[in-house]
């Protein structure tokens, strides 16, 4: 089982293997028995950069998440 306690701080990495911040938060979708994450808040020190679909990670592993979006990808999702 995996603690959103022990993941945040964990660093997120984009398709070209850059770190671009910091896990900070997720969401979840909740009502069901097993409330599933929808998005994760990335950032720095608790401010939130940015917000991604769980639909764009490709690994979500203690210390190290793994994004399909590069480094530009994300910049432009901060924008929108």
């Amino acid at each position: 089982m995996l603690l959103l306690s022990d993941l945040v701080g964990s660093d997120v990495r984009s398709l070209d293997g850059a770190v671009v911040g910091r896990l900070v938060d997720l969401t979840v979708e909740v009502g069901d028995d097993h409330p599933a994450v929808r998005r994760l808040a990335i950032g720095r020190r608790r401010h939130i950069r940015a917000l991604v679909g769980w639909d764009v990670v490709v690994s979500f592993e203690h210390g190290d998440i793994q994004l399909e979006l590069s480094s530009a990808e994300l910049a432009a999702t901060r924008s929108s």
